[in-house]
């Protein structure tokens, strides 16, 4: 099977992630996944609604898989509201209804927020720290 651009595309960026910008294209991808959802659901798309509901829920097991509990109560927060947003995912897929998947968007973009602005800031971070490094080194020739 021949892949298409966009599966390429898909496919290199996730390969050349680091670890937090993983982070942020699994939450994409959550995000993605409960709108086609909930989209489905108002649609009356009761299958498309289950695979997309489906996928969310592989995405926060990852996610949940992900953590690092020796990193304290940030992680233990974090894993409580993947465990949450996960029922709330099963209930919309159990009651054919897009209230629960609108809940679980209500959480989970503001965390999808936060984790892109801390990658972008560390990225600006070390180009920073990159370009300076390569100043003192071209000043000390």
């Amino acid at each position: 099977m021949y892949e298409t651009a966009a599966e390429t595309y898909r496919r290199v960026k996730v390969t050349t992630a680091n670890g937090g910008n993983l982070v942020v294209l699994l939450y994409e991808a959550l995000l993605t996944n409960m709108k086609q959802s909930r989209s489905a659901l108002n649609a009356g798309y009761t299958e498309k609604a289950h695979r997309h509901l489906i996928r969310a829920q592989e995405i926060l097991s990852e996610l949940s898989c992900s953590l690092d509990m020796s990193a304290g109560s940030v992680a233990q927060n974090l894993m409580a509201l993947y465990h949450y947003c996960g029922g709330l995912l099963v209930k919309a897929n159990l009651k054919k209804q897009a209230g629960p998947v609108e809940q679980a968007i209500a959480i989970i973009a503001p965390l999808f927020d936060a984790w892109r602005q801390v990658t972008t800031m560390t990225a600006a971070a070390e180009d920073n720290t990159n370009t300076a490094t390569s100043y003192r080194m071209v000043a000390s020739d």
